[in-house]
């Protein structure tokens, strides 16, 4: 999904299939799904949880980034309503990546930002119909984001949203 964000100027659409499962046995036809369910029960996969945030953090401009330190699935928006810039990554590494962001044409933001992580233990860990919750977005607050250049680390096999504000 970064690749694509990145390269928004050429790819006008996208889906995801299959979109939803029935998880009782014998209805399930392909893994993974998006969304699951049974008669009583729903729940989103990681890759729902990731369609969600990414949709919720979206801008309408491609900035012009730098990004050191670590395998890079890396793209970086603003939102000209707003000013708010969205740096999303991924991180498929095992291990925590330290990764050094210079944001292009940045003056300066604000000493605190908000990061959304997906991550699981494991690649392959998931919701299921009795662990819905178990791989889903945390949010918290970071700090040591003042500079249009910073490092900031990436926890293993996740998927982060920073919301930066520039000011």
């Amino acid at each position: 999904m970064t690749a694509m964000e990145r390269n928004s100027d050429l790819v006008t659409m996208q889906c995801y299939a299959p979109l939803l499962v029935n998880v009782n046995p014998g209805g399930r036809q392909w893994r993974p799904n998006l969304i699951g369910y049974d008669a009583l029960r729903v729940y989103g996969s990681p890759s729902y949880h990731a369609f969600r945030v990414f949709s919720n953090n979206r801008g309408d401009t491609i900035l012009k980034a730098t990004m050191t330190g670590a395998p890079l699935h890396t793209s970086v928006t603003r939102d000209a309503k707003s000013g708010a810039i969205f740096v999303k990554h991924v991180n498929p590494q095992p291990t925590p990546q330290p990764v050094r962001i210079e944001l292009a044409g940045v003056r300066s933001l604000a000493p605190t930002a908000t990061e959304t992580v997906i991550a699981g233990a494991d690649p392959k860990e998931t919701n299921a119909i009795d662990a819905p919750t178990r791989v889903v977005p945390v949010t918290r607050q970071v700090r040591g984001v003042a500079a249009p250049s910073f490092t900031h680390t990436f926890p293993p096999y996740s998927i982060t949203v920073l919301r930066l504000d520039a000011r």
